[in-house]
């Protein structure tokens, strides 16, 4: 039983991180997606804290690299 509950913990771990990785994965794929579809607007950037923030400055695809 206590070998169970080890693997169980060991799995909810992987699944959560899993999870963690595919939610990253998808945000980066909408921004890019964005980006190609000319809604600069939409597309997210990062300020000095490396939390995402929506861009309020208009401009070229090039501005955003």
């Amino acid at each position: 039983l206590e070998r169970f509950v080890q693997l169980s913990q060991q799995a909810e771990k992987q699944h959560l991180e899993n999870g963690a990785t595919l939610m990253r994965l998808a945000q980066i794929n909408e921004g890019l997606l964005n980006i190609l579809l000319g809604r600069q607007m939409d597309a997210p950037t990062y300020d000095d804290k490396i939390k995402g923030r929506r861009s309020s400055v208009s401009g070229t695809p090039l501005g955003k690299a």
